[in-house]
């Protein structure tokens, strides 16, 4: 296998598990309230599809500080 498959399969294995924790932390983040099991499989696949973007504007504003809700939901609001 090549340099660029195994790129892609850590990538995608990689996005595929973090779309389940955005998931489950959007379906947890308290001002949202409960998110219904039949929205579970969209919203996995909405955050599947986008959660590089979020990736990309989340973690330079969680190094300088800033939190982006509900991507980084602390304990406290859990």
């Amino acid at each position: 296998m090549s340099g660029l498959g195994i790129f892609l399969v850590v990538w995608y294995g990689f996005m595929f598990g973090w779309a389940g924790v955005l998931t489950v932390r959007v379906s947890e983040y308290s001002f949202g309230g409960q998110l219904s099991p039949i929205l579970y499989p969209f919203m996995w696949i909405l955050f599947f599809m986008t959660g590089m973007f979020l990736l990309l504007l989340a973690l330079p504003l969680r190094l300088l500080g800033i939190k982006l809700y509900p991507v980084f939901v602390p304990d406290a609001y859990k």
